[in-house]
Formats: C-alpha cells, structure tokens, sequence
C-alpha cells in the first residue's frame, strides 16, 4: 500500500468513527435526559449546564472513536502490508540506523549458517 491508500483508509475509518459516535450520542442524549440536542435547538431556551455538558461528552466520545479508529486502521495496515504506514514509522538516528543494520547483517549470517 502507498501512503496516499493509507491516508485514505485513515480518513475514511476515522470519519466513520465519528459519524457514529455523534450518532450514538445524539440518541443516548434524548433517551436519558428526554430533551432534545442542546446544539440544535433555541439558545435561548437552553441552560448553560447542558450546552456544556453535551459539549464534553461529545468531545469526549468523538476523541475515544477516532483513536480507536485509527489504531484499528494501523493494525489493518501493519497486516496487510507486513509494516507500519512510512508516516508513523520511528525515525532513527544515524547511531540507531547502524545498529539495526549490524543486527540484521547478523541474524542473516545465523540464518545462512543454520
């Protein structure tokens, strides 16, 4: 896959992520406090208390989707591909490089001899 697959794959799950969080809000809103959506409704008839509730329970769940999205992504990605997307691979220093480098020349050589 190339990062443009992988940009899109992100976009895509994490907006659907988020279409349903709002979605499962939305509905739990009007279930437990029997009211409609404080956001979509006259501001002057809504009390500040609920306006800031519904605001970080929003913020709340919309954030929680959206990293649970994009860790499922990552995870579909790294299957698919045998690696992480090249934006969230680690980058290494040059002493860091080196020793991978050594490392993977050695368990070429164990494996070779083996």
């Amino acid at each position: 896959m190339s990062a443009v697959v992988w940009k899109l794959v992100n976009t895509g799950t994490t907006l659907l992520a988020v279409k349903a969080a709002n979605t499962v809000l939305d509905g739990g809103w009007r279930v437990v406090t029997g009211r409609p959506i404080p956001l979509k409704t006259n501001y002057a008839k809504d009390q500040t208390r609920d306006l800031i509730v519904y605001t970080a329970l929003s913020s709340m769940l919309v954030a929680a989707a959206k990293v649970a999205a994009e860790r499922r992504a990552i995870e579909y990605y790294r299957e698919s591909t045998g690696h992480l997307p090249k934006s969230l691979e680690p980058k290494l220093s040059r002493r860091e490089k080196k020793i991978q480098k050594r490392r993977q020349s050695q368990v070429g050589r164990r494996a070779s001899t083996a």
